[in-house]
């Protein structure tokens, strides 16, 4: 078995909203948070609206509020209640927007003013547009029933007196399905994978009452603000790939990592600190998912992977991939062929 660093080290830190939006939600079961004793200490605490959650401490939530509400699709149903804040700051720039294309592309910019866990990213042909809600890091399931929920609502708003003609994909139990289409109003298709609706291109096109240059622009003035200043995990991600960078080169340093981002070597500790992880982890962290990524090309000897991961010797990155699997990276990769030889079989 593969081990993996604690999730908070890499995992998106989340918007304390979402305590709000769930205990809203559990308020129409006459219940909240507060009746969980593993969720009531976070439930109970004042929180600020820069406050952030934790992924794991987030999908804690979530598990909580199923079992307190013995609703399955306790996530979805939120889409019936007021649009969160945050997303009605959004709305407002979708609908100032010309047509409903300009508008996605709003939501789809400005959606990590709601959720860290999750980014929209939208694809087009000839015949159709799909919007794929794309997870970050591990969110729970129900937080991402609950952008989607959100999303559609929205959709349909955009549409205004026009039958929105959407088709939605979603990983759900059969034993839910029916509920599920039935509060969505949509065509509804399980999957195992992302979360999709699905639009005709032609859609699009569709032309905005609302569309409002001025406002538009003060919009994008607001919004833009608002999210140069929310804290996201782009630390890590700043120093994943620098850390991927400098790696075949052996020249892997806290001072060569700080250096192209203007602060000194104990600032950066100390900022890494705060985000639950250090240079030495996250160095770990990148050798060990390229090892994996490596060692699958039969094209590279193990020696040569140990230099491109920026190991001194094979020996050292032998005793490393040890740590990381509990196997020799030679019988990780016997064991790798060996299932694919069982799969085509």
């Amino acid at each position: 078995m593969i081990r993996t660093s604690r999730e908070s080290s890499a995992a998106p830190q989340e918007h304390a909203c979402w305590l709000t939006l769930i205990n809203l939600g559990l308020a129409c079961y006459h219940c909240s948070l507060d009746d969980s004793s593993s969720s009531r200490p976070f439930s109970q605490t004042p929180r600020s609206a820069t406050d952030r959650l934790s992924q794991d401490t987030c999908s804690m939530l979530w598990s909580e509020a199923v079992s307190i509400s013995n609703e399955p699709l306790f996530g979805l149903r939120l889409m019936q209640q007021q649009l969160p804040t945050p997303l009605q700051a959004v709305a407002l720039a979708a609908r100032a927007s010309t047509h409903l294309g300009a508008a996605l592309d709003i939501l789809s910019r400005y959606l990590p003013l709601l959720t860290n866990q999750a980014r929209l990213d939208i694809h087009t042909d000839e015949q159709q547009a799909q919007l794929i809600l794309l997870p970050i890091g591990q969110p729970h399931q129900q937080h991402l029933h609950a952008m989607l929920g959100y999303i559609v609502r929205l959709l349909e708003e955009l549409h205004e007196h026009r039958p929105a003609q959407l088709r939605i994909e979603m990983p759900l139990e059969k034993h839910v399905h029916a509920e599920a289409e039935k509060l969505l109003q949509h065509s509804l298709q399980a999957t195992t994978d992302y979360c999709r609706i699905s639009l005709p291109r032609a859609a699009l096109e569709i032309p905005l009452s609302g569309a409002d240059d001025i406002l538009l622009n003060g919009m994008h003035d607001t919004l833009g603000n608002m999210l140069a200043h929310t804290p996201t995990i782009s630390l890590i991600e700043q120093v994943k790939k620098r850390i991927l960078t400098l790696m075949s080169s052996g020249e892997i340093s806290e001072k060569a990592i700080a250096e192209p981002m203007k602060i000194s070597p104990r600032h950066l500790r100390r900022k890494l600190n705060q985000h639950g992880t250090t240079y030495e982890q996250l160095v770990d962290e990148v050798r060990r998912d390229n090892a994996l990524r490596l060692i699958a090309d039969h094209g590279l000897s193990l020696t040569e992977i140990a230099y491109e991961l920026g190991f001194l010797d094979p020996s050292s990155f032998t005793r490393a991939f040890r740590r990381w699997t509990d196997m020799s990276p030679t019988g990780y990769r016997r064991q790798q062929a060996g299932g694919k030889r069982r799969l085509s079989a």
